[in-house]
């Protein structure tokens, strides 16, 4: 009985305080009906402290915070100063690994690149709660293999896939889901970007132009030309912001239309800022 009773306490505390790959396992029958399991507090700490920064999206406001690793995906809602989190995991979501996430607050969604043994996928769930949920829309196209990174341009409906060991980016329809039957869900490439790009790490967008970063240059694009619906697209930059290999290790831009700002992110937050003057160009001050 005694050596019962220490095996039950080792194994307890080993679900207590459990490692990542643990936390893992056990989200994969997460909400499952048959074998349902039981993912510990523990595990939203653990996966907070190892989401890359490509794997952490924020709402405007700071109320909502989305941290995804591999097939679980962790929401925090902050209201009235109190904190709220759920778990998006289980076989339902097919989620596997999670490359990149990115907050639709208009749509009251988010998306995650997904990427598992057959290829990569984009799947959106809604931010309204958690629980072994399938996606709402997936984008499931060969055109995906190696996608490293998503952006979401809901003022045009499009969806930018980039890709940085391919030196691509591609243009989706943001409604692309193969079971839909409207032509906002076709899972075509609308436009490819790949003329004067190497290895993109990440894009962002304004009203009217579309930024690629790269190690060493901001590429930047018009959005009517791109969008122009000539499928694989040869657009050209239509200006380039240089001398990026001053910012350091860049992880990521996005554009503040409050501002007119373009902000280059590292991984301890903004380290640089290019402001849009009366003439169109960027300056950094």
């Amino acid at each position: 009985m005694k050596l019962l009773l220490t095996c039950a306490f080792i194994s307890l505390s080993a679900i207590a305080q459990p490692n990542f790959e643990t936390c893992s396992e056990l989200a994969q029958s997460y909400g499952d009906k048959h074998t349902p399991s039981f993912v510990p507090g523990a595990c939203f700490e653990k996966l907070k402290e190892l989401a890359s920064p490509k794997n952490i999206s924020t709402s405007e406001d700071g109320q909502v915070l989305v941290y995804a690793k591999d097939n679980m995906v962790y929401l925090e809602k902050k209201i009235d100063l109190e904190a709220s989190v759920e778990l998006l995991a289980g076989p339902q979501t097919k989620l596997f690994e999670a490359k990149d996430i990115e907050l639709s607050e208009q749509e009251n969604r988010f998306y995650v690149l997904n990427r598992n043994e057959s290829g990569s996928q984009v799947f959106s769930y809604t931010l309204e709660y958690g629980g072994n949920l399938a996606p709402l829309r997936k984008l499931i196209s060969p055109e995906l293999a190696q996608a490293s990174d998503i952006t979401i341009d809901f003022a045009d409906k499009k969806l930018l896939i980039s890709s940085q060991d391919g030196g691509w980016v591609k243009i989706f329809n943001l409604h692309a889901d193969p079971d839909g039957r409207r032509e906002e869900n076709s899972t075509k490439t609308l436009a490819t970007l790949s003329n004067e790009l190497n290895s993109p790490i990440d894009t962002a967008v304004s009203e009217t132009e579309i930024f690629v970063l790269e190690d060493q240059k901001i590429s930047i694009y018009s959005k009517e030309e791109v969008y122009s619906g000539q499928e694989q697209s040869e657009s050209s930059p239509i200006a380039v912001l240089d001398g990026a290999s001053s910012f350091g290790n860049v992880t990521g831009i996005k554009f503040d239309s409050n501002e007119n700002a373009l902000r280059v992110y590292g991984k301890e937050g903004v380290i640089s800022v290019f402001y849009k003057d009366q003439f169109g160009n960027y300056i950094r001050p």
